[in-house]
């Protein structure tokens, strides 16, 4: 039943077909199985040789069936990629050493899961602090670029400030987001202008909502222009939902960062064109008077748990209207229940148990953070 399930949903993925371990599916693979029928046709093979072969293997020794293995093994390590991976991604690198490392001198369960968790430790710090750039004109030319880059080749304006955000934007790096602007803004005091140019942000969470709201208003109490350049039809739709775009004002939204440039030194207004580009929304902003409470994060994070009890409720309910069996578990490890030490309590029993209130609670808060996004 694993095997065929296993093939089932590997189907829809494109993955090679599945047999017991993993160095029968190396050699499956390398032979070139394409569809569980391999299956059949080895099981096959197997009782055949059973049969008919068995004194010709008898004497056969171990070590050559254990070569056969590590030869369609071996093919599935690539040392190229891992060169390719030392030479442009170091901490990629490291990470494909230490699974590795693990797999083979622990459990390839064990390190293929530890793998998967630093994998996900490195997106978190990633997201957490994405790359951002100080932008500027470079001479003779329209293009904005990086000046950190091109230090020698570009002009740099003491009352304008372009910066530019490579990443999207949500409540692990709103924070940086805020530290960073701010940071750039007070190193200018002359600045009279600021210009966010979002081709890299594809999304905004609730909680960022947030404090781009109060980044425009901390601009706007210094007499700094804010202007957005750039901005892509979903982060467009966003402002325009958040009625952020009336905050930040029409006049102040581009297509291009040469376009808000022109505006804030007077020399070019923009045209019709240009103005319908920039503004295009799919979405009618909403109805924000008496609603500022929606955008205040913490009346979410407090009624995520509570939805999450619902629904804990409603998973662990049994057809009586009484207390579950799992609930009365639960309850009896904590001592609300039938008397049972916490450290004596038999956990592993009861892990499925478990996870499903994990799971419930889990979906309870990120229900309500998707909630907290649609309406913002």
């Amino acid at each position: 039943m694993a095997l065929g399930t296993a093939n089932l949903v590997g189907s829809f993925f494109q993955s090679y077909a599945v047999s017991a371990s993993f160095s029968r599916s190396a050699v499956k693979f390398q032979y070139g199985a394409k569809t569980g029928m391999a299956a059949i046709f080895s099981a096959f093979i197997v009782g055949l040789t059973l049969l008919l072969f068995t004194k010709l293997f008898y004497y056969l020794p171990i070590a050559v069936l254990a070569g056969i293995i590590m030869v369609a093994v071996i093919r599935l390590v690539n040392v190229r990629y891992a060169i390719v991976l030392f030479n442009t991604r170091r901490d990629e690198f490291f990470l494909l050493l230490i699974t590795c490392f693990l797999t083979l001198f622990v459990e390839v369960t064990e390190g293929i899961l530890v793998g998967a968790l630093l994998s996900l430790l490195l997106m978190v710090i990633r997201t957490s602090k994405p790359h951002y750039a100080v932008l500027a004109r470079v001479s003779g030319t329209n293009y904005y670029k990086n000046v950190s880059r091109f230090e020698t080749d570009i002009e740099v304006d003491d009352d304008l400030l372009i910066m530019r955000f490579d990443a999207q934007l949500f409540f692990g790096n709103r924070e940086y987001f805020r530290e960073v602007i701010t940071k750039e803004a007070n190193d200018k005091p002359q600045l009279k202008g600021f210009i966010l140019v979002a081709r890299g942000i594809t999304y905004i969470d609730s909680s960022s909502l947030s404090t781009f709201r109060m980044m425009i208003k901390w601009f706007q109490e210094k007499d700094i222009r804010f202007m957005v350049a750039g901005a892509i039809g979903p982060t467009r739709d966003v402002l325009q939902r958040s009625s952020l775009t009336e905050l930040i004002q029409e006049k102040n939204i581009f297509a291009k960062t040469a376009d808000a440039v022109d505006s804030f030194k007077g020399k070019v207004t923009p045209s019709d064109v240009q103005k319908k580009i920039a503004r295009q929304t799919n979405d009618k902003p909403l109805n924000t008077n008496h609603m500022d409470w929606i955008y205040d994060p913490w009346p979410w994070y407090v009624g995520g748990p509570l939805i999450a009890l619902v629904m804990l409720l409603l998973l662990l309910n049994d057809k009586k209207f009484g207390m579950s069996s799992n609930l009365r578990t639960i309850c009896a490890a904590f001592g609300a229940g039938k008397s049972t030490p916490f450290f004596d309590y038999d956990w592993k029993s009861q892990r499925w148990n478990i996870v499903v209130i994990i799971c419930a609670l889990a979906g309870g808060y990120c229900s309500a953070i998707l909630i907290h996004s649609n309406c913002c």
